[in-house]
């Protein structure tokens, strides 16, 4: 198996999962949500029923001085009222005394102003007793206001405890906040960093994986088109050999055939063979041509079998080996040089003038 593959299959076994929040997140969210919980609630004032006790009273305030409702008045009432009264009793006994004892208008007219000069210094004391009503009035709307305004700080300042509460909370709340995004782009950005690096190393490895496959597809190919051509050139090896074999089979027959005729003609011997000492004198003159004529089959099977035993039984065959078997195969089967070369270049017309030359001049005169 490829080392890519071996590499790719271990580390998809290993594959980031989706993402899952580490304990410091969770830990950081539970922190923040717990502390939302203390949230401080809206602000109820300590005082506020005294402060709206208070501002009914300075709204419903109203000044009717009524002097005969005046206590200080009543006092004053009834010591000139009694005042008077003496006073009269004692102008009535003035009175009669002067006139011998007996009771007369003039005393009772003293009596009556005596009496009258008191209860005008009462109604002379009203005034003053309205100024000094008017001045408690104010007076208790003084303390009424101030009462108020020392109800009032209080409040204020429970509230201000209360916004720095708040205040105190939000700022917390934030950092909490803060503290658990941290948290959570942190661990994200880790965990997207190992999803990069793992598509990065797949990328890599199947990459490679890939070219190992098409490094083996194409070696596979190769070997099949070798194997296809070995094949090919072991069939055209065994089928010439078949005809190298039957063409030597045919010379022997034809030769022993020839013996038996020259046997049954001894008589005209010296004339046949002055004929065919001119037949190979003009063979010889006709061998001497390049390419021409090619050697006796029998010259042609030996050096064909000679150079067949020479090659290993599967080799595949180079230029001149191609070359040659087919210039023995056009020697026996007794084809021309010419015919023989014009042979050789159309089935092999990659060979070189050069190869070809030197196959036919193997198997030619």
């Amino acid at each position: 198996m490829s080392n890519y593959k071996t590499r790719l299959d271990e580390l998809e076994g290993n594959a980031p999962g989706a993402y899952q929040k580490s304990g410091a997140v969770l830990d950081a969210q539970k922190a923040l949500s717990d502390y939302e919980g203390k949230k401080p609630g809206a602000y109820t004032s300590r005082y506020q029923d005294q402060l709206d006790g208070l501002l009914d009273k300075l709204r419903n305030r109203k000044f009717d001085y009524d002097f005969n409702k005046d206590a200080l008045y009543q006092q004053y009432k009834d010591k000139y009222t009694e005042q008077g009264r003496q006073a009269a009793v004692n102008a009535a006994a003035g009175a009669s005394a002067l006139t011998g004892g007996y009771g007369n208008s003039y005393a009772a007219s003293a009596a009556a102003q005596a009496n009258q000069q008191y209860m005008t210094e009462l109604n002379d004391r009203i005034p003053e007793l309205y100024q000094l009503a008017m001045a408690r009035y104010q007076n208790e709307g003084n303390d009424l206001t101030s009462l108020y305004g020392l109800y009032q700080g209080a409040d204020a300042t429970d509230y201000g405890r209360y916004q720095d509460s708040v205040t105190d909370f939000y700022n917390y709340l934030n950092y909490l906040t803060q503290k658990e995004n941290t948290a959570y782009s942190r661990d994200y950005t880790e965990w997207g960093d190992r999803v990069n690096r793992y598509n990065t190393d797949r990328d890599y490895l199947y990459t490679g994986y890939r070219g190992d496959v098409a490094d083996e597809q194409w070696a596979k190919e190769l070997a099949e088109q070798q194997r296809q051509y070995d094949a090919t050139m072991a069939e055209n090896r065994r089928q010439f050999d078949a005809n190298l074999a039957l063409s030597r089979e045919e010379l022997a027959y034809k030769q022993a055939a020839a013996a038996s005729k020259a046997a049954g003609t001894g008589t005209s011997k010296s004339k046949s063979g002055s004929k065919s000492t001119s037949k190979s004198s003009s063979g010889s003159s006709a061998g001497k041509k390049t390419f021409s004529t090619p050697l006796t089959q029998q010259v042609a099977i030996d050096r064909a079998l000679a150079s067949r035993s020479s090659q290993p039984a599967n080799a595949p065959l180079s230029n001149k080996g191609r070359a040659e078997y087919a210039a023995q195969s056009a020697a026996v089967n007794g084809l021309t040089g010419a015919q023989a070369y014009s042979a050789l270049t159309r089935q092999y017309p990659g060979l070189s003038a050069k190869e070809k030359d030197a196959a036919l001049k193997k198997f030619y005169g």
